[in-house]
């Protein structure tokens, strides 16, 4: 019976193709469909110490802000953005990611999103540590077979002195 019962159900699901070709650009090169997100990455010289920071990115009206604590009291902290209407269109800053060094020093943070100029404060127990304005260059990313399949997504890191 459970033999009879399983051949119906082999004949019975439809055949699935495993060996389907995956989708092609302009020029027959083979294109995939992974994933990346546009980030900005911005690095310290210096990992920063023990204490309450704020992590302020200004871009136009629009402000993102994130607050925590060194060395992290919980796991992977992430600072969404609030949608607002003052948020521009495209590829702007959407939330800020702290990132933090095998000893949970902060070492830097990523802003989700792409924006093309950005005013970044970071505050140290309430006074100002650094303030700076930036206008990133952003490398486009092909993971996903190369130009001709399209940009995936853009990146640009910079690494900042304390001081």
């Amino acid at each position: 019976m459970r033999l009879g019962l399983l051949a119906i159900l082999v004949f019975a699901v439809p055949q699935l193709d495993c060996g389907a070709e995956p989708a092609t650009g302009d020029l027959g090169i083979a294109c995939h469909l992974m994933n990346c997100s546009d980030k900005l990455v911005v690095g310290f010289e210096e990992p920063l110490e023990e204490g309450s920071y704020r992590i302020e990115v200004a871009e136009g009206d629009h402000l993102l802000g994130c607050d925590l604590v060194v060395p992290p009291t919980g796991p992977a902290q992430r600072c969404p953005a609030v949608r607002e209407e003052t948020q521009p269109p495209g590829r702007s800053a959407q939330a800020i990611w702290p990132l933090f060094s095998d000893d949970d020093a902060l070492s830097g943070f990523s802003i989700w999103g792409s924006p093309a100029q950005v005013q970044i404060t970071i505050l140290r127990d309430g006074s100002e540590l650094l303030s700076f304005e930036l206008t990133p260059t952003y490398e486009d990313q092909f993971i996903n077979g190369g130009p001709e399949c399209g940009v995936d997504c853009r990146t640009a890191e910079v690494v900042v002195p304390l001081r």
